[in-house]
């Protein structure tokens, strides 16, 4: 039921009354509780806490179902302290209104500001209009006469930073906003050097150039239905090559491409610093790219606007994004995610290639060998290395996400093997045939997670900060460019929802 803003009022002011008329006098900074959690839920904490005190806690049972496996080292703490432990890392915050203390989802997350110049490398005159960005994100600006620039609306999370201006060498470095606004040392870069010698021309109008646009276009913008509303405006920025002994197609821009999303309503403007694309139709394909990105959101009418939140929501559910947010804030089941490890381990029945060698060589030498000792060694010399197990049981957040020295930064990883991870609104997982289904043409909700890391690093805003640590296959594997979202993405808020309910 949607609830006009007269109605909000009226149940708040009930909700304070109600608050109001249980115990007074005690303060959650001063009134301390005996307590200790080994893999216990949140609700069990609560009742532990009422049971030690006069506080009476209220809160909507779906916000606090989620924390189902807190720990915390027994001792004694006061209120406020025993909840900022036990909270820390969930997407709750609490309040003591009198005798009782209100839990509820955490409201807008608090922002920052990044201020600084930009001025000449060489003469250190300043240089206006240069555009200064967040990568991956719509905050930006043009930098004034003076060179200042700001950028506003930051949350708390790492960044790279990014100054471009045509003439001078793009400059890039990266920012951690944690707590307060950022003043940042002077930006200064220097002209853009060209090496002659190591230009190459390719004529944009040739067959070639025209097939290799097209292998481009569908690697890097992708073969989606959303892709085909996104366009490329200024190709002539690409630098292309086909290298037809080592089958790879290799790109560059030399200015920001720009992109017009018109399914999402986004315009983006991408600095492709690398692209490689090796043996698109064989088995041994690899894609890579990598560059410094910038949206813009697209003004349009009410209905496009509306159009457009649709698209992007659709973009998002499913997404890394999405199963990221939720596995901090401990939503992974109720965000329709289910986590299965895939594990990766050495065959006991093959030896060391040392020792396989060693033996080949040696029954080769001499002549009165067995046969069958040499036929042996070789049979034993293709086994396999590893085999590769996906696992029945399921995992939680606890097991593949682990908080940080550094404030909004997370790790995940499952300790060298993979993830599979399935995505389903309504729980409806496919069971027996998981791996199998990865390459299938209708795949658009199961995706494996191979780490070439111990573990990957991201923010509270659910973006990778090391991607070269992760490989794709299946669902996530698909999406390019044109399903790409920024990292200050939010999602639409639910109309007409009470902030809490009284159990």
């Amino acid at each position: 039921m949607r609830l006009n803003s007269a109605t909000s009022i009226i149940l708040a002011v009930i909700f304070q009354l109600l608050f109001a008329i249980t115990g007074k006098g005690q303060s959650i900074d001063t009134a301390k509780v005996t307590l200790g959690l080994k893999n216990e839920s949140l609700s069990t904490a609560i009742k532990k806490i009422e049971q030690q005190s006069s506080f009476r806690f209220f809160y909507r049972d779906a916000d606090i179902r989620p924390f189902s496996h807190l720990n915390l080292v027994p001792g004694t703490r006061t209120v406020k302290q025993t909840l900022e432990f036990l909270l820390q890392n969930t997407s709750l915050s609490f309040r003591q209104i009198e005798g009782n203390i209100l839990l509820k989802r955490k409201g807008r997350q608090a922002s920052y500001e990044i201020k600084g110049r930009v001025l000449k490398g060489l003469d250190k005159e300043p240089m206006s209009n240069a555009s200064v960005f967040l990568s991956n994100t719509t905050i930006g600006n043009k930098t004034a006469g003076d060179g200042a620039f700001t950028l506003r609306e930051v949350k708390p999370g790492k960044y790279i930073l990014v100054t471009s201006i045509v003439g001078f060498e793009t400059y890039s470095q990266t920012i951690t906003v944690s707590d307060a606004n950022i003043t940042l040392p002077d930006i200064e870069p220097f002209p853009a050097t060209i090496v002659l010698d190591e230009v190459s021309i390719h004529p944009k109008t040739t067959a070639n150039w025209e097939r290799n646009y097209n292998w481009f276009k569908d690697e890097f913008l992708g073969r989606s239905e959303i892709a085909k509303e996104c366009k490329i405006l200024n190709p002539d920025v690409l630098d292309l090559d086909y290298d037809e002994t080592k089958s790879s197609l290799t790109a560059s821009s030399s200015d920001f491409l720009d992109i017009e999303n018109e399914a999402l309503g986004y315009k983006i403007k991408y600095l492709l610093t690398n692209f490689t694309l090796v043996n698109r139709l064989s088995a041994n394909y690899y894609l890579d790219y990598r560059g410094a990105v910038f949206f813009e959101e697209m003004i349009g009418t009410p209905a496009q606007e509306k159009h457009w939140q649709k698209r992007r929501y659709q973009v998002y559910e499913g997404s890394i994004m999405h199963f990221l947010r939720s596995a901090i804030n401990n939503r992974i089941d109720e965000e329709g995610f289910r986590i299965q490890q895939f594990s990766i381990y050495s065959n006991p029945d093959r030896p060391s290639d040392s020792l396989i060698n060693a033996k080949i060589k040696k029954f080769k030498l001499l002549n009165n060998a067995r046969p069958d000792s040499l036929a042996l060694w070789v049979k034993k010399s293709k086994l396999p290395k590893t085999f590769q197990t996906l696992m029945p049981f399921t995992l939680n957040e606890q097991d593949i996400i682990k908080t940080t020295k550094q404030p909004g930064q997370y790790s995940f990883g499952c300790e060298n093997d993979g993830l599979y991870i399935a995505y389903s609104k309504t729980h409806h997982y496919h069971i027996n045939y998981q791996l199998k289904y990865l390459d299938n043409s209708g795949n658009t909700e199961n995706t494996l997670i191979n780490f070439n890391a111990p573990c990957a690093f991201f923010n509270s805003s659910g973006v990778i900060s090391n991607p070269n640590s992760l490989l794709f296959y299946g669902a996530c594997a698909k999406k390019r460019v044109a399903e790409l979202l920024p990292a200050d993405y939010e999602t639409p808020e639910s109309e007409g929802r009470l902030l809490f309910f009284l159990r």
